[in-house]
């Protein structure tokens, strides 16, 4: 745990929430409920809903650095001595476990709901502000609060969020080995496992080299979650 980490959540400990009683009508029914609010930059949040949202945050994050730690187990990337080499990588068997896949679309389903997440805190604490979403990255002015905290990986948050959208129920995430002999260098590669999404109707599509992609996205990710910590170490917390 980061030291602004530390210093918001006992900032968030120590707050004493206002409780309001409201009612509430489900199926029908209803039903007389306690609410804790507290105050952010005068503007009342659900603090149950605030501390779930910096929750996802955190465990998502966790989880993702299991999963790339297991991602990169049986991943591997070196340069080959030569055709002999490779004639020998290619007579083993390069199939992959399912857990694999489901690890890696979990990791970047991941890491947009982490950014989603934060977006959505984003729009409760700054309500007068017209914060837009990931669909509209384009349009972001330099003063936005999301471009702020993106900083210079604003472009790669663009790039991993229309790949991600790639993933449906009916395209999932390819994996695939590959091998690239840079002639003028002399010099021949293996990746073990590289991933692609392809769009609808295409038949070939832009790969990553795994787990160099996914530890670059862990890291950006780490960075945008550190500054957002920041960010709401330094508001107004008004718990009354």
């Amino acid at each position: 745990m980061t030291k602004i980490q530390e210093e918001l959540f006992e900032k968030i400990i120590k707050l004493k929430p206002s409780i309001k009683v409201e009612k509430q009508t489900k199926d029908g029914w209803e039903s007389m409920s306690r609410i804790e609010y507290i105050k952010i930059n005068d503007n009342s949040i659900n603090f149950y809903n605030f501390k779930a949202h910096l929750d996802t945050i955190q465990k998502r994050h966790y989880m993702n650095q299991f999963c790339l730690n297991e991602i990169s187990k049986d991943c591997e990337n070196r340069q080959l001595s030569g055709k002999e080499e490779k004639n020998k990588i290619k007579e083993k068997d390069h199939r992959f476990h399912p857990n694999f896949l489901i690890q890696c679309e979990y990791f970047m389903f991941s890491i947009k709901t982490i950014f989603d997440t934060i977006l959505k805190i984003l729009k409760y604490i700054f309500p007068e502000e017209d914060i837009k979403g990931f669909g509209q990255i384009q349009s972001w002015n330099d003063d936005d609060k999301m471009k702020r905290l993106l900083g210079e990986n604003v472009e790669w948050l663009d790039n991993f969020n229309k790949l991600r959208n790639r993933l449906t129920h009916d395209t999932i995430a390819g994996i695939s080995s590959s091998f690239n002999h840079n002639i003028k260098a002399e010099v021949l590669t293996y990746s073990k496992r590289k991933l692609s999404i392809r769009k609808k109707n295409e038949q070939s599509g832009e790969t990553f080299q795994l787990p160099d992609y996914f530890e670059e996205s862990f890291k950006k990710t780490d960075t945008v979650i550190s500054n957002f910590y920041e960010l709401l170490l330094n508001q107004k917390y008004n718990d009354k």
